[in-house]
């Protein structure tokens, strides 16, 4: 009996099966063994001793056919293993380059100053309105400002050129700083003289969030015809 686990040839059995009383004459040295399909296919063909015949079909289909199928099936096993291990491996390597794909590009923006300058956000010059109450009411003791809450929250100097959205942050850094929101409703604003007078705003006229930038740029309009009727 062969060893368990050991990989049994058919020649070697074939020396024994010759041994015995056959009338097949076939030579050990031509004996093929299993591992050759196409000379076990022509062996067979020749071979006429069907007792012989059966007793390499108990041999191969009890040592080397189960042998070979276990060997093939834990060959199997661990290459379904190793295939979950990559593919497993691949997908977090997926996942972590996608992260840094995007930070790569979160970091992009921001070095690029998060947004273009056109329209809303591009830098004009200060309304000399704007410029004067900026500096006697919020930069009068320091050279910049923090304004906005948590990530938003941007430092801001005083140029003679600014953007619109940073203006308004400035402006809305007064509102709170003088806590003239509406305690009931945050969108309204109650104007002090400094407000009414920076947006020409007449007795009784409201000031709220849906107005704000309509006043605003009206200061800027109207900076703008003075600087053109000077010019001509």
């Amino acid at each position: 009996m062969p060893k368990k686990g050991s990989k049994t040839k058919v020649k070697t059995v074939d020396t024994v099966l010759l041994d015995e009383d056959s009338t097949d004459t076939t030579p050990v040295s031509s004996v093929p063994t299993f591992e050759d399909l196409d000379a076990v296919k022509v062996w067979l063909t020749s071979l006429d001793d069907h007792q012989r015949v059966l007793d390499v079909y108990k041999h191969f289909t009890s040592t080397f056919y189960p042998s070979r199928m276990k060997e093939l099936t834990s060959g199997m096993t661990d290459l379904q293993k190793m295939y979950n291990l990559i593919q497993d491996k691949q997908k977090r390597s997926m996942n972590v380059l996608r992260k840094e794909q995007t930070k790569r590009l979160k970091r992009q923006k921001v070095s690029s100053g998060k947004t273009k300058e056109y329209g809303f956000n591009t830098t004009e010059k200060l309304p000399t309105e704007i410029h004067k109450f900026l500096k006697k009411h919020i930069y009068k003791t320091k050279s910049e400002v923090e304004v906005g809450k948590g990530k938003k929250q941007v430092v801001l100097k005083l140029e003679e050129s600014m953007r619109r959205p940073d203006v308004t942050k400035l402006l809305y850094f007064y509102i709170d700083k003088k806590n003239l929101k509406d305690p009931d409703d945050k969108r309204i604003i109650h104007p002090d003289a400094n407000i009414k007078k920076l947006f020409k705003l007449s007795k009784g006229e409201e000031l709220h969030f849906k107005n704000f930038q309509t006043h605003l740029s009206n200061v800027y309009n109207s900076s703008k015809d003075k600087a053109a009727k000077a010019s001509v």
